[in-house]
């Protein structure tokens, strides 16, 4: 009995030592075999999923169309119908500014020194008149096609004021001097006075102004004489800057 006694205790022992070591085992292969079977699991990735942000292709950022640079053209139209070409003309009493127009007289040049060089081939005028007791203004606006035309113009009068020096009397009036005047104004192509031969009282005094393709030309008839008429000149400029200040819409730049 003692024999057999010791031999279940032994078998007893060796069964609980084989459970230790299986259960030792477990503790150490479940939670491997777990994490195996989970990530077998995990069916599709997250669209948010690592390899997606580092495999994924970046859609292509679209080019900006260039800007097409417009090229500058010579300006070719004509005069505004709202051009200010009386501005600074006053009506007062029995002084009247007439509305401008495009047809009409505009400034007196005397064929036998002028003949037809003035306006030329012009593309658009504007006149306007203010007149008065002993006063009588004219400013005739004219715009060529370009502005070398608008320069040869302007030269062409004022070489032929600079040869005329004397008109001949007619039955309506006596002999004329013509005069140069000086001008310090850098646009005014230039400055000119027909007075009567002697001195007496009367005549007229001219200033053409080029601005881009347009010209400006201006006669103040009245009271003058030759020595009076140097300072009418200045007073004829500037009365008109703020017209000629105006006319820059007929250079290449615009205002």
């Amino acid at each position: 009995m003692a024999v057999v006694g010791d031999l279940d205790v032994a078998a007893w022992q060796s069964r609980n030592r084989w459970g230790a070591a299986i259960r030792c085992l477990l503790c150490w292969v479940w939670p491997v075999l777990l994490a195996v079977a989970l990530a077998g699991c995990g069916g599709e990735e997250s669209p948010t999923s690592s390899r997606d942000a580092t495999t994924s292709t970046p859609a292509p950022t679209p080019s900006p169309t260039p800007t097409e640079t417009p090229t500058k053209t010579p300006k070719t139209a004509g005069i505004p119908d709202d051009f200010p070409l009386a501005q600074g003309l006053a009506a007062d009493g029995e002084t009247k500014v007439s509305t401008p127009q495009r047809s009409g007289n505009g400034v007196s040049l005397q064929q036998r020194c002028w003949g037809e060089v003035w306006p030329g081939a012009a593309k658009d005028r504007l006149v306007v008149h203010q007149v008065g007791p002993e006063l009588g203004v004219t400013r005739e606006l004219v715009v060529y096609r370009d502005a070398a035309t608008a320069r040869a113009v302007g030269e062409q009068v004022r070489v032929r004021a600079t040869r005329c020096h004397r008109l001949p009397a007619t039955p309506h009036r006596g002999a004329m001097d013509v005069t140069l005047q000086g001008s310090a104004h850098p646009h005014t192509t230039t400055v000119f006075a027909e007075t009567l031969h002697g001195g007496r009282p009367g005549g007229a005094v001219f200033a053409f102004t080029r601005v881009g393709r347009a010209v400006l030309a201006v006669e103040d008839g009245g009271e003058w004489t030759r020595e009076s008429a140097v300072a009418g000149a200045r007073a004829l400029e500037r009365s008109g800057r703020d017209v000629v200040a105006r006319m820059c819409m007929f250079t290449e730049a615009v205002c």
